[in-house]
C-alpha cells in the first residue's frame, strides 16, 4: 500500500527555496575564485592571454657613432698592408657635420687593396637591415674591379667549424660581375652600376635575409658581428701610384627594418 505525502506547507516551500538559492550562490562565488586560480596555474584548462611582446628600443640603432659626430669613436681599421685606414672629415657631410671619408690609393706594389673602416656590434639580435649614404668625389679605376661594399662578418657561434668567420659581401656599385671570393663568404649585389658621382647615394639591404638566402640561415648565436664599409679594388693595372678613390660614407644604421630613418630620396 503506497503511502501519500501530505503538501508542503508555505513556510516549508519558503525555506526550501532559500536553501536553493544560497546553493547556488555558493557555488558561483566558489567557480569565481577558482577561475584566476586556474588561468594562472599553467593548467592549460582557462589559459591567460600571452603577454604582448617587448618593442624595440626607441634607439634601435646597433651602431654606435653611425653619423661619425663623435670622431672615430667606435670605428677601427684593420692593421694590415693592403688596407687604407680611414679619416673623419667634417665636410661634405650627408647629415650633421661629419662623415668618414675613405681614399683608395692605386698601389702596384699591392694586387688587391681595401680601404675603409669597421665596426664590431654589441647585440644578442642578429641585425635585420642595415642602410646608408655613400659619396664619389673621384673614381678612377685602373684595375680589373674596382668596387664600393659593405660586409658583415660573423665569427663563432652556431654556423659550424669548418671555416673561423662566415660573411656576405654586399655590392653596391662598381662591380659588373662577380669579385674574387671563398667557400664561406658570398655575394649580394645590390646594383652592378658604376658609383654616382657628386652627389650623395642611399642604399639598404636587409642583412638577415641575405645570410637566410646564402647560408640558409642566420645564426643565433656568435662570438663577434663586425660591418666592414669598404671601397676595394681587385687586379690593379697600373704601374705607378695614383688616387684610385675619395668616397665618403654617412648616417648608417643598423637595426629593424621598420625603424630604419633613412630614406632613399633623402638629399
Amino acid at each position: 500500500m503506497t503511502q501519500s505525502r501530505s503538501p508542503c506547507t508555505n513556510s516549508e516551500m519558503r525555506e526550501r527555496g532559500r536553501w536553493v538559492r544560497k546553493t547556488w550562490q555558493a557555488a558561483l562565488f566558489g567557480c569565481a575564485l577558482l577561475v584566476p586560480m586556474i588561468a594562472g596555474s599553467g593548467c592549460g584548462l582557462l589559459d591567460a592571454p600571452p603577454p604582448l611582446p617587448t618593442p624595440p628600443p626607441s634607439d634601435a640603432n646597433l651602431l654606435a657613432n653611425p653619423g661619425f659626430e663623435d670622431g672615430g669613436q667606435g670605428w677601427i681599421a684593420p692593421q694590415q698592408a693592403a688596407w687604407t685606414p680611414f679619416t673623419i672629415v667634417d665636410g661634405p657631410a650627408h647629415g650633421g657635420g661629419y662623415a668618414m671619408r675613405v681614399q683608395l690609393p692605386g698601389d702596384p706594389s699591392t694586387p688587391s687593396h681595401t680601404a675603409g673602416g669597421v665596426q664590431a656590434l654589441d647585440t644578442h639580435v642578429f641585425p635585420e637591415f642595415l642602410s646608408g649614404f655613400y659619396r664619389v668625389d673621384s673614381w678612377r679605376p685602373n684595375a680589373a674591379l674596382q668596387y664600393l661594399q659593405f660586409v658583415v662578418r660573423v665569427a663563432g657561434g652556431d654556423m659550424g667549424v669548418e671555416s673561423p668567420t662566415y660573411e656576405v659581401r654586399f655590392l653596391v656599385a662598381g662591380a659588373e660581375r662577380d669579385t674574387p671570393t671563398t667557400r664561406d663568404a658570398h655575394l649580394i649585389f645590390i646594383s652592378r652600376a658604376a658609383p654616382v658621382i657628386g652627389r650623395w647615394t642611399y642604399f639598404s639591404y636587409p642583412v638577415r635575409r641575405a645570410f637566410e638566402l646564402r647560408f640558409s640561415r642566420a645564426p643565433l648565436v656568435w662570438d663577434s658581428i663586425q660591418v666592414s664599409l669598404e671601397v676595394r679594388y681587385d687586379g690593379i693595372t697600373a704601374d705607378a701610384a695614383f688616387e684610385a678613390a675619395d668616397v665618403y660614407f654617412d648616417d648608417l644604421y643598423v637595426g629593424y627594418q621598420f625603424q630604419n630613418p633613412n630614406r632613399p630620396d633623402d638629399p
